[in-house]
């Protein structure tokens, strides 16, 4: 509140108060300068670890190798029923035999 005495404004509060108030203004600048500053630099370092995961080779090796056990699997798979279907068929064989 400012009173007003002929040429001279005074306002009603102390000076030091209104030094606090901009010091209080600067801070909350700072502080808010700072986090933007961290969140900048985290959005930063998420981007590269993401670029570097994407760039790795681990993943086209794990999907080499799992292509690879598939493989293997289902050849593994087909001999056995190969090898079962000539074991039935040879048992088949030996049962009119006898």
């Amino acid at each position: 509140m400012l009173l007003f005495c002929g040429f001279l404004s005074v306002s009603s509060q102390p000076s030091c108060c209104q030094a606090m108030s901009v010091a209080r203004i600067h801070d909350k600048e700072k502080l808010r300068w700072f986090w933007e500053q961290r969140i900048v630099q985290h959005s930063q370092q998420m981007d590269q670890e993401e670029n570097r995961m994407r760039s790795s080779a681990l993943t086209r090796l794990r999907e080499q190798w799992l292509l690879r056990l598939n493989l293997r699997n289902q050849q593994q798979q087909h001999f056995y029923e190969e090898r079962r279907q000539r074991e039935q068929k040879a048992s088949q064989f030996l049962q009119r035999i006898s």
